[in-house]
Parts: C-alpha cells; sequence; structure tokens
C-alpha cells in the first residue's frame, strides 16, 4: 500500500524481500551488510531502460527502518532515505521486545540460539554507520509507539551527516499504520521532491 504514495506522484516503485524479511528469510539470514543488498538492487535498475536507474531512493519500516538507513550509509548512490519508526541500535532494542518478536528474528537471522540471535542483532546498528549518511533522511515516528522508542530516530536524525528531518506524529502508533493516511502523502511528496531536484 505504501508503494502506491510514490506511483501516484509518477515514481516507479520496487518491493522486495530482503534477507532474513519475508519469504526470502527461509533462504538468507538477516544481514547487517544493506549497502551491498541495495547496491546489487541498483546495479540492477541501472541496466533496465524503463526506469531511472541513477535516481533511487529507499524507504523502510519497522526493522527495515534500519536497514533502510544501513543502505544509505553504505552505498552512495542513494539519493534519498525514509526510515519509518526503525531501532537505531538493534542489539540494545531487541532484548526489550516481546518475546514472539525476538522469537521471530531468531529464526529468521537462522541463529541456534537466542543468544546467538543477540550477537547477531548487536551488528545490527547505526552506531558508526549514521554518520555515513549523506543523502537526504526523512525520519517518522509515531510517539505512541510501544515497540520502538521515538528516541531512535531522534538519534538518527542527530547523528546522520546529510540533510535529515524528524517528523513525530502524536497519536501514531508502531510504524504509523493507525494514521497511514498521514505519513504516506508526506513521504510520497518528500522522496518525488528529492529525486527530482
Amino acid at each position: 500500500m505504501w508503494a502506491e504514495a510514490f506511483i501516484e506522484r509518477g515514481m516507479a516503485a520496487l518491493t522486495l524481500d530482503g534477507p532474513g524479511q519475508g519469504e526470502t528469510s527461509f533462504r538468507l539470514p538477516t544481514t547487517h551488510e544493506w549497502g551491498a543488498v541495495l547496491g546489487a538492487v541498483i546495479d540492477g535498475l541501472e541496466q533496465r531502460d524503463d526506469v531511472n536507474g541513477h535516481s533511487v531512493g529507499v524507504v523502510g519500516q519497522s526493522l527495515g527502518a534500519i536497514y533502510a538507513p544501513l543502505a544509505a550509509a553504505g552505498e552512495p548512490r542513494l539519493k534519498a532515505c525514509i526510515a519509518n519508526c526503525g531501532p537505531y541500535d538493534w542489539g540494545t532494542v531487541l532484548p526489550k521486545m516481546p518475546q514472539v518478536s525476538q522469537e521471530v528474528f531468531r529464526v529468521r537471522s537462522h541463529a541456534k540460539s537466542m543468544d546467538e540471535a543477540h550477537a547477531l542483532a548487536r551488528k545490527i546498528t547505526l552506531v558508526g554507520a549514521a554518520e555515513k549518511i549523506r543523502c537526504p533522511l526523512l525520519v517518522i515516528f509515531g510517539a505512541g509507539d510501544r515497540l520502538i522508542p521515538p528516541s531512535e530516530g531522534e538519534r538518527l536524525v542527530r547523528t546522520a551527516c546529510g540533510p535529515a528531518e524528524l517528523v513525530v506524529y502524536e497519536e501514531g502508533n508502531h510504524v504509523c499504520f493507525n494514521i497511514s493516511y498521514k505519513f504516506r502523502p508526506l513521504t510520497g511528496d518528500w522522496m518525488a521532491e528529492r529525486l527530482r531536484g
């Protein structure tokens, strides 16, 4: 559904399950090397003649909202990044999550134990990486997010090197699903301006 906000504004949208996400998690474990993941995507887009592979932005929500900034930190060809309710440092957030969420991460990371999963989570961090984000960055949060505290988004905006904006919706829940009619148009307009500018 989020992709429609970009398509309606004349952009193409490619949705993907990266390593550890969705059906891909059955074959590829979660990774912290999202610059390489999006780099491979951009390599493919640059070879197409039906999209502009030289003007690519990345968006992510929840855990994908740490993957998107990690991609922006590691792939300089990305022109803009949107992170919606993601952690800054997954290794410190994961142990505070509900047990079922921790177990989902353990399975998707292909870890044999929770201790191993927590060790892998500590690699998924913007510590030392956020400073490498040079493209424009928009961070969205819901003040009522019970899974990821908005302070994680504030930290990202403070440490990113490029232009960074934080939008916090007081009534928003995790990923602001309860107010998608607000954040989707905002992010669509924001991305269109950055990719066209």
